[in-house]
């Protein structure tokens, strides 16, 4: 069962962090701001889906899988804002 939870959290992550970075690029060159937040944002949520499957399927103990969604869902949390803010920058240089 673990493998599969870690096979399935990385499918996620993988997916999720190319929603979040690559996907929102061609709405945002055609103006189409909402389009490009909404793939951001949903990119977001499967990679953090991802995250806590992966730990689940990692972690034995308790401690080890709060400590590990809370570390690793802060780093997609903090590759998420410094897409925004790239996002952002891109609007207002048109």
């Amino acid at each position: 069962m673990s493998a599969l939870l870690i096979f399935v959290g990385l499918g996620l992550l993988a997916y999720g962090g190319y929603s979040a970075l690559v996907l929102p690029t061609k709405p945002l060159a055609r103006g189409e701001s909402r389009r490009a937040t909404q793939l951001w944002a949903t990119g977001v949520l499967v990679a953090l889906a991802g995250v806590l499957a992966l730990v689940i399927g990692v972690s034995d103990s308790l401690v080890g899988g709060i400590v590990g969604s809370v570390v690793l869902g802060g780093v997609v949390v903090g590759g998420g804002a410094y897409q925004w803010k790239r996002m952002l920058t891109k609007v207002e240089g048109r």
